[in-house]
């Protein structure tokens, strides 16, 4: 009984995925003339769902510029969801082609600060860094708080979670750093490795 259990969530999840993206690829191409803002859109979102769902390297890790652009799609379509009235700034230094992280070890970052931060703001943008040089890589994001969400309530359980899984990837060759002051929230990941071993 658990076999056949196991197997029928196997092809569930294959299916559903599919229909999905065959779906949302009908309106994609049924927007895309009358309504190119919410084609783009739908476009996005099925990029997002394809990087979500697609595994398949035997380290169960993701490059680099894949989880980047991940980031840039949803820094888009959130754009697009609140009409390019967000202050987000993505400032990207250094080489990330040869790396290899687990996959949405970043997003989550990125996530709390939209879901708990302020980014309408023209004077306090939310800022996001990265600085990748030959054996480290690092990722900072600053955002003011939103006063009318309770203060980070589950973020810390995210957070803790990234840490436990860069304890299991790197051991003590990663380390993120979270506190809040004053009115902002700062994350700051650090990922180091020696240059022949980039992952």
């Amino acid at each position: 009984h658990q076999n056949l259990q196991n197997e029928f969530n196997y092809l569930k999840a294959q299916i559903n995925p599919h229909f999905l993206y065959n779906t949302l690829s009908y309106f994609y191409t049924e927007t895309e003339q009358t309504k190119p803002k919410v084609a783009k859109g739908i476009g996005l979102l099925i990029d997002i769902m394809r990087y979500s769902l697609h595994r398949d390297a035997a380290d169960n890790n993701t490059s680099l510029e894949q989880e980047i652009q991940h980031l840039d799609n949803f820094i888009e379509l959130l754009q697009l969801r609140f009409n390019n009235t967000l202050n987000i700034q993505f400032i990207k230094n250094g080489d990330i082609s040869g790396w290899r992280i687990p996959p949405h070890l970043l997003i989550t970052l990125v996530e709390n600060a939209n879901k708990h931060g302020i980014a309408t703001e023209a004077d306090n943008p939310v800022i996001i860094e990265m600085y990748c040089t030959p054996g480290r890589f690092q990722f900072k994001v600053r955002n003011k708080i939103n006063p009318a969400k309770r203060l980070y309530e589950d973020t810390g359980i995210g957070l803790q979670n990234i840490i436990k899984r860069l304890r299991i990837e790197y051991k003590d060759k990663a380390e993120l750093a979270y506190e809040k002051k004053d009115d902002f929230f700062f994350v700051d990941l650090v990922i180091n490795q020696n240059p022949e071993g980039l992952r």
